[in-house]
């Protein structure tokens, strides 16, 4: 797995659902009227079909919503049995059991512990997550997008305790779009460009502690100009109707925020 292949799937899961989203009802409106991709887990679903096609060879499984507790279960492997005896010549003691645990104790997920991701995946050769996406949210929703990262950044900070970051490479994932109607394309690009500028300012804030982490922030195309769409044509006795979800010469454009320990991130094609 590589940062391209990432990339370029979250470009083609998230397309995929902005045109599922049009197709099944157009694009609903929420009490702010902004239009936005509905339901959500469209994106989830899309996101796990696109990453299956990947997995044809038998090498990586897809994980849908995998808890927050259960991600702790490989850093913990990592730590207490001293990389699982794999990788690491030294061998494992009572004495580095016990540190390791007291390691990975000082590792408290608080209210996170029950929540779930939207996607992970996992190595079968070494059983292990590879790459962890938080997915669904719109890139005007910034507190949403800020309680992601620190969601991911929690998994973060226990593969750093037990050590894993110096025998896997993982990646972290937070994807989103932007999607707005009546508005021109240079207003729409720079609005997304400030937003992107606010979650690069916020991770950095956020990750300080993790100098050696790789990130990257950005668009991953450029912006799309959609046409006029109804979802439906409510007819009533009077021979009037209604298009439902009516949407006007909306914008969209696809976005992520990915880091993790591998180099290639920084040479990722994404634009502020």
């Amino acid at each position: 797995m590589n940062t391209k292949e990432i990339v370029d799937t979250v470009r083609t899961a998230i397309d995929k659902s902005l045109r599922d989203s049009i197709k099944f009802q157009g694009i609903a409106k929420s009490i702010e009227e902004n239009p936005k991709i509905k339901p959500e887990y469209l994106i989830s679903v899309n996101l796990a079909h696109e990453f299956s096609k990947h997995t044809a060879s038998g090498e990586r499984i897809v994980e849908l919503e995998p808890l927050a507790r259960d991600l702790k279960k490989t850093p913990k492997i990592y730590a207490i049995c001293d990389i699982h005896n794999r990788r690491s010549k030294t061998r494992t003691t009572p004495k580095r059991i016990k540190t390791a645990a007291s390691s990975i104790n000082q590792i408290k997920f608080g209210s996170i512990n029950s929540q779930r991701f939207d996607l992970s995946i996992i190595d079968t050769t070494s059983k292990d997550r590879i790459l962890i996406i938080e997915a669904k949210k719109s890139l005007s929703s910034f507190s949403s997008i800020k309680l992601d990262i620190d969601k991911l950044l929690k998994i973060v900070e226990a593969y750093d305790i037990s050590g894993a970051f110096r025998y896997e490479t993982i990646y972290f994932c937070c994807a989103f779009y932007s999607l707005e109607e009546k508005i021109s394309k240079d207003r729409f690009e720079a609005k997304n460009r400030k937003n992107i500028q606010r979650i690069v300012e916020y991770f950095k804030d956020k990750s300080n502690t993790y100098s050696w982490l790789f990130h990257r922030c950005g668009m991953v195309r450029g912006s799309y100009q959609g046409r006029d769409t109804a979802g439906e044509r409510i007819h009533y006795e009077d021979d009037q109707y209604e298009d439902v979800f009516l949407t006007h010469n909306y914008h969209y454009q696809p976005g992520m925020l990915i880091f993790g320990n591998k180099p290639d991130i920084k040479r990722s094609n994404l634009q502020m």
